[in-house]
């Protein structure tokens, strides 16, 4: 599996072809951040030559060298080695007219799992982005610091969720770091204009650490943050829904002294680590049931969506009945119905609105007290029904016993579906039957009412009329 980056650099591609393969250049750029350095660099620039840099921690903690034997040499087109490790690297460069140049880096994957990968093309990114702010600044052409950099992700679960993990400090030091070298051992947040937002972020083995410190300036829950640093840069975060999903952006100004595609990585980092804790919290969260009926798909939808045959359904057992349903089957609109037991004891309201239908497929519905709830209807031919439904438990109660109320009430919507289904079979048969008895009685009634005619006749031996025959009929 092969990773891919690339930048534009406003640098002439004979600048951008020496500052990659110039050792001197090289030691000046070849690093992720501040903290790295490239304290050695070798280049022997023909097929067969070497192709070698140091990477090194500027604190001595760590560092690794990147090796390998030139394959092919095309002056100011594009360069090819192999690694030491066996990887193939391949490098292109494409004059962009206006005094820009492109660079592609194409390399094989150390590793094939999506994390590793993910995390090596960050730092890859990185190196080419250090690259091209070198470059540029080296011929005069770096855009100014103070421009801002957006940095964005699309996280699977709901706004109210991913607003509570990016704000609560238990939920910030579970994720806000970019990968399990690092930690964030203490985060403070106080939710309000002028309130405090802070975190320390440590490498694990106490090498390096830094603190990240700002007073909010506007705060709209479950929609926009504003925060000014200490350090006087402004950061904004605007949080938005797409279908059951949350985007967010966050937009920053960088670091004067720092390469801003490096920092825009780093941000980045964060946002990814804040999308794979949400995601994972969602997934380990949501329980499903389903169930079997053997009815036909129309039947099922009909019984789950029409309120009749939810307050006929929807109880756990005898004890219990469902005295009101209400439901306006559209986006946005209602899902309700009420749970009692028969004796009055104790009962409670189930209610929602709808964010998508999709008839005889596929529901989804927020709860009044923001749960995310699916059901998904297929065929299983033979005039059966499947019915997935995933739900997310509520806090407070143990998830087993709710797992098992919900699958109660599937399996009596099971047993109300089949057996009304059965009773309309039943009815139908019924009255092909009587119909079949009543139709001999009525053919005969037919034979009956038809009229009969009978005819006779004389020869009458009388004056007036000789040889007169008179012949009659009747009915």
């Amino acid at each position: 599996m092969t990773i891919t980056v690339e930048a534009e650099i406003n640098a002439p591609l004979a600048a951008v072809w020496a500052a990659w393969t110039t050792p001197a250049d090289i030691m000046a750029w070849n690093h992720t951040d501040d903290e790295w350095c490239c304290p050695s660099a070798e280049v022997d620039l023909k097929v067969g030559g070497i192709y070698f840099a140091r990477m090194e921690t500027k604190d001595g903690s760590m560092g690794f060298d990147f090796k390998g034997v030139i394959t092919a040499v095309k002056p100011e087109s594009c360069l090819s080695f192999k690694l030491d490790d066996g990887r193939i690297v391949a490098i292109d460069f494409t004059d962009c007219g206006n005094g820009a140049t492109k660079v592609v880096e194409v390399l094989s994957a150390e590793k094939d799992t999506p994390e590793e990968m993910e995390q090596c093309r960050t730092g890859c990114q990185c190196i080419l982005n250090s690259f091209k702010a070198y470059t540029e600044t080296k011929h005069g052409k770096h855009v100014t610091p103070k421009e801002k950099v957006t940095v964005e992700v699309e996280i699977n679960a709901p706004l109210a969720d991913v607003w509570a993990t990016w704000t609560a400090p238990a939920e910030i030091m579970k994720w806000k770091y970019p990968n399990d070298k690092w930690c964030c051992p203490s985060a403070e947040v106080d939710l309000r204009v002028g309130g405090v937002y802070a975190y320390r972020l440590e490498a694990k083995d106490g090498s390096m650490g830094f603190d990240f410190k700002g007073a909010f300036t506007v705060v709209e829950p479950e929609s926009h943050l504003s925060c000014r640093l200490d350090d006087g840069r402004e950061v904004t975060v605007d949080f938005t829904t797409c279908g059951g999903a949350t985007k967010i952006v966050e937009v920053f100004e960088p670091e004067e002294c720092k390469p801003v595609g490096a920092q825009r990585a780093g941000w980045q980092w964060l946002l990814n680590s804040l999308k794979a804790h949400a995601e994972k919290a969602q997934d380990s969260n949501k329980v499903t049931v389903e169930a079997e009926i053997n009815a036909p798909l129309a039947a099922v939808w009909a019984a789950w969506t029409t309120p009749a045959d939810i307050m006929a359904w929807n109880h756990a057992n005898d004890e219990w009945c469902c005295p009101s349903a209400e439901v306006d089957l559209k986006v946005g609109g209602v899902y309700s119905s009420r749970m009692e037991a028969k004796d009055g004891s104790m009962g409670f309201d189930f209610k929602g609105a709808f964010t998508v239908v999709e008839p005889e497929s596929h529901l989804s519905c927020r709860l009044d007290d923001g749960r995310e709830v699916t059901v998904d209807f297929t065929t299983c031919g033979k005039g059966a029904t499947k019915i997935v439904e995933v739900f997310e438990p509520e806090e407070c109660k143990p998830v087993g016993a709710q797992r098992a109320g919900w699958q109660w009430l599937l399996n009596s919507l099971k047993a109300h579906t089949e057996s009304k289904c059965s009773k309309k079979v039943d009815e139908s048969r019924k009255r092909s039957r009587e119909e079949s008895e009543e139709n001999p009685r009525k053919s005969a009634k037919v034979e009956d009412s038809k009229s009969i005619k009978v005819t006779v006749e004389a020869e009458i031996n009388a004056p007036g009329r000789e040889g007169a025959r008179f012949k009659q009929g009747h009915c």
